[in-house]
């Protein structure tokens, strides 16, 4: 089973388990999760963060050239290096 199979089958159900929990308790999150050298899968709340939170969410989004908005909530998959 490759990474992202096991991203896929396995973690994604608990990623959309947790980012609903924060979602329905106000709680910031980042979770970034890398299944190849240049793939990853990210999901984060910005809501209300803390601001050494929100530079690590610019941070690992930078690359991608994402923009997030004041109490903007985001689910991100995908390479954050495009070819």
């Amino acid at each position: 089973m490759s990474k992202e199979d096991v991203l896929d089958k396995e973690i994604a159900p608990l990623i959309d388990q947790i980012f609903e929990l924060c979602k329905k308790h106000d709680i910031p999150m980042l979770m970034a999760f890398q299944y190849e050298e240049s793939k990853f899968c990210t999901s984060c709340r910005d809501k209300d963060c803390h601001p050494s939170l929100k530079k690590a969410i610019d941070a690992i989004l930078y690359d991608n050239d994402i923009s997030m908005e004041e109490e903007e909530d985001l689910l991100f998959s995908g390479s954050l290096y495009p070819a």
